[in-house]
């Protein structure tokens, strides 16, 4: 599964951008829909973790050719919340529910930093 934050230079996503999050699954089976995607943030790599940040998507799914895409926007609201630096990782992971009643996470947790801002007054 490609999983991958949107970004025109291929940086690290800034703070305080709004940030697309594109998510494309191969192989997908046929006839089989999605029903419902989380995007979820955590602190610490754990089960038991409390979470930072979650996404819900319950629309916006494309499958064809047995590829699934979808997006989650992260607004700068949300993007505002991290803190930067190589030392401040978040744990991202996706998740979904698929037509069959299933839940399926296509995207186990993995390590993402976000770039300061230098710029905040964007008003």
């Amino acid at each position: 599964m490609a999983f991958r934050f949107k970004t025109e230079n291929g940086q690290f996503p800034v703070i305080g951008d709004d940030v697309p999050v594109e998510v494309t699954i191969a192989n997908w089976p046929a006839g089989v829909t999605i029903q419902k995607a989380w995007l979820t943030f955590k602190e610490k790599d754990s089960d038991i973790a409390p979470i930072f940040l979650q996404k819900t998507l319950m629309s916006g799914f494309t499958i064809s050719g047995g590829t699934a895409v979808f997006t989650f926007d992260l607004p700068r609201a949300d993007t505002v919340l991290f803190k930067p630096g190589p030392d401040k990782k978040y744990y991202v992971e996706v998740q979904l529910l698929e037509s069959t009643g299933r839940i399926k996470t296509p995207q186990p947790a993995q390590a993402v930093e976000w770039e300061g801002q230098l710029n905040t007054s964007t008003s």
